[in-house]
């Protein structure tokens, strides 16, 4: 059997990043704004981070289409803490972790030139290598 390339779908690079995320579960209200639901955090690991949403590792499965806010500190960069929707979940058996995609939903200007940097700075080693 032939292997078949698939074209990428993906709107933006992406970057391999492990990094200590806090998840915290949203409740919305009027569909706009955000409020904590409960007053439980998430710790998970980054797998890695675009533009347009983030993978995540957690040891606990969460919903598709819960709502999150993302609290992620790379190495050498202030805090990202965007709000995002679960678009799918899956456990992983060789971790024994959930794999989570996150899309952004809310992210200021400040925290998607962080995200370029960070995803750009892995594009120029990559070129270099």
């Amino acid at each position: 059997m032939e292997d078949v390339e698939f074209p990428e779908r993906r709107k933006y690079p992406r970057k391999k990043i492990d990094r200590l995320v806090v998840l915290t579960k949203l409740s919305t209200i009027n569909n706009e704004n955000y409020t904590a639901a409960g007053n439980k955090e998430l710790r998970a690991r980054s797998v890695d981070i675009s533009n347009g949403g983030v993978q995540i590792k957690n040891d606990e499965p969460v919903s598709i289409s819960e709502m999150l806010k993302i609290t992620l500190e790379p190495a050498g960069s202030v805090k990202i803490d965007p709000i995002g929707k679960v678009k799918w979940s899956e456990y992983d058996g060789d971790s024994g972790k959930y794999k989570i995609g996150v899309e952004f939903t809310v992210i200021n200007t400040s925290d998607i030139e962080k995200i370029k940097e960070i995803v750009n700075d892995n594009q120029k080693r990559e070129n270099r290598g």
